[in-house]
């Protein structure tokens, strides 16, 4: 059987790792991957806010039902009271809550 020498073979060329891209390209790429990542934090934030506010406005509706309005039936008193516990548990859940030991 021959016996090939790839050292012969592999001598004349050169094997070099060049980056696939141009600089220029480069630089659009990396503009266009932070103002998406910039898009994406102000759309999370946006959708925080909105959250806390419709939050805010249900609790305060529930307030009033429950501690300023003689008006209200016993029934509507009754289910305002059970989101306020709802919302007050979960506030506290959110802002005390502690992290579960991971499984390892």
């Amino acid at each position: 059987m021959p016996e090939v020498d790839v050292d012969r073979i592999f001598e004349r060329s050169a094997v070099t790792l060049a980056p696939s891209e141009r600089d220029d390209e480069r630089n659009v790429r990396l503009i266009k991957e932070k103002r998406g990542a910039l898009f994406e934090d102000i759309r999370n934030i946006s959708l925080f806010f909105i959250i806390v506010i419709c939050l805010l406005v249900l609790g305060g509706l529930c307030v009033k039902l429950v501690f300023f309005d003689k008006d209200a039936t016993a029934e509507t008193q009754k289910w305002a009271e059970t989101v306020l516990t709802a919302l007050a548990s979960g506030g506290a859940a959110f802002l005390f809550g502690r992290a579960l030991p991971s499984k390892k």
